[in-house]
């Protein structure tokens, strides 16, 4: 299974998305992984996203040095300006995500895709 992370908050949440090219619309394929947040979004959940460009990025919160996103349903998640000192380069970054969810492909090639084997009991 091919995978693509990325840290979000400074040493505290990544997103994750795999490509399972079997996804049913009930799927989990998009994930954050925080400390102690954890929440995902399913294949049909993406496509819907995708089709309406449901996600967005603003650099102001509550807290110094992190600005808020949202992708459908899940709404303001605090990221790390020291990782993405714009808006526009994490948007950028969680378009390609949720392509790479929904085809196994991105517009870019910075991103690191992994491959897995999977594990069976």
């Amino acid at each position: 299974m091919k995978e693509i992370k990325c840290q979000v908050l400074q040493g505290v949440a990544d997103l994750e998305a795999i490509y399972d090219p079997s996804a049913q619309d009930d799927t989990s394929v998009f994930f954050y992984k925080g400390t102690p947040e954890h929440w995902s979004l399913t294949y049909g959940q993406l496509r819907q996203i995708w089709a309406t460009r449901n996600f967005s990025v603003t650099s102001k919160s509550n807290k110094e040095d992190r600005g808020l996103f949202n992708i459908g349903p899940m709404k303001n998640w605090y990221y790390s300006h020291s990782l993405f000192n714009t808006p526009y380069k994490l948007e950028l970054q969680i378009q390609d995500m949720i392509q790479f969810a929904l085809i196994g492909t991105t517009r870019n090639s910075l991103n690191q895709v992994e491959e897995h084997e999977e594990v069976t009991a």
